[in-house]
């Protein structure tokens, strides 16, 4: 029997110690015919969106629509663990976290071996830009499309709204120098030779 490809989220506003109250936004799923979701509110900081699958599994990938909440800059971070239906065979999992169905935003892939005795886990977290253009949507499962499950920790969502974005360049390919590093009382010699 295949599993559906399409996954619900079910959403709960999680208000954070510093915010000023608490959002609700209901989730639908993908429709093909539109799949914004709004709470009416208008944004504020220190506030997490959290969004919870509601289906146990699949096969192959599945994708999860996330409802836009008010726009703004945003943590997006997600979790989840995985666990085979042929648990005799090792396995590979991966979570996508993607705009507009094709821009890759954030990715984590876990290999599960049939003898860990443990679930295969899956993270991962960037900076979004929710602006009601563009759509977000997590994508699970097998890299081979063989049937899997949710593990203790079923796909979760966190959107934690931000005050902005400031960008900027990552420094590198400079060669690393000899020198000592102290730590606490003892030099560690760092660099080449």
């Amino acid at each position: 029997m295949r599993h559906t490809t399409i996954g619900t989220l079910a959403v709960i506003g999680v208000a954070s110690i510093a915010a000023l109250g608490v959002q609700y936004a209901s989730a639908a799923p993908r429709s093909g015919t539109g799949n914004e979701a709004s709470s009416g509110f208008t944004s504020v900081s220190n506030v997490d969106y959290l969004y919870s699958a509601t289906t146990t599994g699949g096969t192959d990938y599945v994708y999860f629509d996330i409802p836009n909440p008010p726009n703004g800059w945003y943590q997006a971070s997600f979790t989840s663990n995985f666990a085979p239906t042929d648990t005799s065979v090792a396995e590979n999992f991966t979570c996508v976290l993607v705009r507009d169905g094709t821009v890759n935003r954030a990715q984590s892939t876990s290999a599960w071996d049939p003898n860990s005795g443990w679930y295969a886990a899956v993270d991962g977290i960037n900076v979004i830009k929710i602006d009601h253009v563009h759509t977000f949507q997590m994508l699970c499962g097998t890299l081979d499309g063989s049937s899997w499950s949710f593990g203790d920790r079923p796909l979760q969502v966190n959107l934690l709204r931000i005050d902005s974005e400031i960008a900027g360049n990552l420094g590198g390919g400079i060669p690393k120098h000899k020198g000592d590093l102290n730590v606490g009382h003892a030099p560690l010699k760092v660099g080449h030779g």
